[in-house]
């Protein structure tokens, strides 16, 4: 009889083992992921237009604003320094919305995900080996050289040849 009951505390036990983690493994409507993702990424692209126009010598009005809060008097390193600050902030909070939207699309954890990309590991590796379409990352970030006609076109012309002779 004993012995009956230990298996099933056993069983138990294991049942909850592995289903427990998955029930507290907090999940979100993947929209409301998504949106987060690619408002981070607006953040994100709109910091590195502000951190490369600085770097031209040019004065962005939001960096010039953060640089006034913190600085009485604004000089071009102070600009510098907030343009790489909000840059930098920007890319973690884009990353951190990657990581939750793989966990959320994945169902593993946020550290197991933040683990895998701080060995080294791309997003879309990541998604690979999650069994999670890229997609869940949000919308891809655009590529500055696509559709400014540069690089080779994939359009082929025919042109009449002369043939065999």
């Amino acid at each position: 009889m004993h012995k009956r009951i230990f298996i099933v505390l056993v069983g138990l036990f294991l049942w909850a083992a592995c289903i427990l983690p998955a029930a507290a493994q907090e999940t979100y409507p993947e929209d409301t992921v998504l949106d987060e993702v690619n408002k981070a990424m607006g953040r994100y692209q709109r910091a590195r237009e502000a951190y490369e126009a600085v770097k031209r010598g040019e004065v962005p009005p939001e960096i010039l604003e953060r640089a006034k809060k913190t600085a009485g008097e604004v000089t071009p390193q102070d600009l510098e320094q907030e343009a790489a600050k909000e840059l930098q902030e920007s890319q973690a909070a884009y990353d951190a919305s990657k990581v939750k939207a793989l966990s959320n699309a994945s169902g593993r954890s946020e550290a197991e995900i933040q683990a895998m990309r701080d060995s080294g590991k791309g997003w879309g590796v990541i998604a690979k080996e999650l069994g999670v379409h890229p997609s869940a990352l949000g919308k891809g970030a655009p590529n500055p050289g696509k559709g400014q006609g540069q690089g080779k076109s994939k359009t082929k012309v025919k042109t009449k040849g002369k043939g065999k002779k």
